[in-house]
């Protein structure tokens, strides 16, 4: 073995769980302290301008619930990938891309609505995907090779590039690419239809489905992990259609009992928490797959609106994290970066004391996260824009 590094994917070099929950609970415990230690308040005029009805789902909303989410897939992939046997925080990966669709299909439909987008709309893409993908796929093709020996086809390595990934080697998150590019191409098609956007936002959930169920059908276990999250982006995208009206009903329950509101919040969240039991027994016991696999998309459902009630209260504040709003700026350059590093190339982790190490690996991942969206933005205002800008 190198040196250099350790890879915890194979259970051997997984640390024991001796201790894991403590030392988990620790470091939430410092997030959330870091998080609350660093309030400050919103420029007056930002303030002003997300009270506003036309400013639901502020900026410093969307930007907290994307840092908040980002460390939630952290702590979830460590638990997960790298503590033997420990499993309480198995779905905190799956939580953090509920919020990150979540906050696509509003941000998006708040954006662009659902009418005849033009050519601009995939330029603010790929613009915002191209360089960040092509160069951490670059990175992880050289350390695979050079660290764990690991090579790969060249259909494979041209697929990717093209923003074609599965979950797996070289860089496992990335499947999230693929997807997010399926529903910007199906959110584009039907911005022409001659429909009302409620109709658009349905057939967007049809296509979601049909999906699904292609993928059980033809058995294409690739694609696997698209099965978990069938209704979020196409419901987050109904949200933002009615999101004034459904920032006002929140209000008003929020008005009426704040105690109410909190404990509806922790009750949905524990209902999703829970939720895959129940639909275990009561999906394999009475129903065929097909049927099954339609329940289990509704799971997805109670954390869909427990997210949309922390969102109004954090427009309803005065004050916002720059903690988590620092996250929230380099969370898809982490979100592409770190988990190579904590599953294949740990230079960091699992040095004692741990907690420490916890934190120099976290600084790792952000410096080169900062390196990564520097470098891609510099390629963008020499290269992309001048390319693709002139010709609009």
């Amino acid at each position: 073995m190198n040196v250099l590094f350790l890879s915890h994917f194979m259970q051997k070099n997984q640390i024991t769980l001796s201790h894991a929950s403590i030392t988990l609970s620790l470091l939430i415990l410092a997030m959330f302290l870091i998080s609350i230690l660093s309030l400050r308040k919103k420029a007056p005029e930002k303030a002003l301008q997300e009270s506003m009805a036309a400013n639901h789902f502020s900026f410093s909303t969307s930007n907290t619930l994307r840092g908040a989410a980002v460390i939630v897939l952290i702590i979830g992939h460590l638990s997960v990938k790298d503590i033997k046997g420990f499993t309480p925080y198995e779905y905190a990966g799956q939580w953090a891309v509920t919020v990150f669709l979540f906050v696509s299909g509003i941000v998006l439909t708040k954006r662009y609505g659902l009418k005849h987008l033009d050519k601009n709309f995939w330029i603010k893409r790929i613009e915002r995907l191209i360089f960040p993908v092509w160069i951490t796929f670059i990175l992880f093709y050289f350390l695979d090779f050079l660290l764990v020996n690991r090579v790969y086809s060249p259909f494979k390595i041209i697929l990717s590039f093209f923003g074609l990934t599965t979950h797996g080697p070289p860089n496992g998150p990335a499947w999230y690419i693929s997807y997010i590019l399926f529903f910007y191409a199906t959110f584009f098609i039907f911005s022409f239809l001659k429909i009302n956007d409620l109709a658009k936002s349905l057939l967007i959930l049809f296509i979601s489905y049909c999906s699904t169920y292609c993928i059980k059908f033809f058995h294409l276990g690739i694609l696997a992990l698209w099965l978990r999250y069938t209704t979020i982006f196409p419901v987050s995208v109904l949200i933002g259609i009615y999101l004034e009206k459904i920032w006002n009903v929140l209000e008003a329950f929020y008005n009426f009992s704040k105690t109410l509101y909190f404990l509806s919040i922790a009750g949905l969240f524990m209902l999703h928490y829970k939720y895959p039991l129940i639909s275990a027994i009561v999906g394999e016991k009475l129903f065929p797959s097909y049927i099954r696999t339609l329940i289990i998309s509704f799971r997805p459902l109670y954390l869909i609106i427990c997210v949309a009630m922390v969102s109004f209260f954090l427009d309803s504040l005065k004050r916002e994290s720059r903690f988590l709003q620092f996250f929230g700026d380099y969370s898809f350059e982490i979100y592409l970066i770190h988990l190579p590093f904590l599953e294949y190339y740990d230079f960091f982790l699992f040095r004692k004391p741990f907690i420490l190490f916890f934190f120099i690996y976290l600084i790792f991942i952000l410096l080169l996260s900062y390196l990564l969206k520097t470098v891609s933005t510099n390629l963008n205002r020499r290269i992309f824009r001048p390319v693709f800008y002139s010709r609009t």
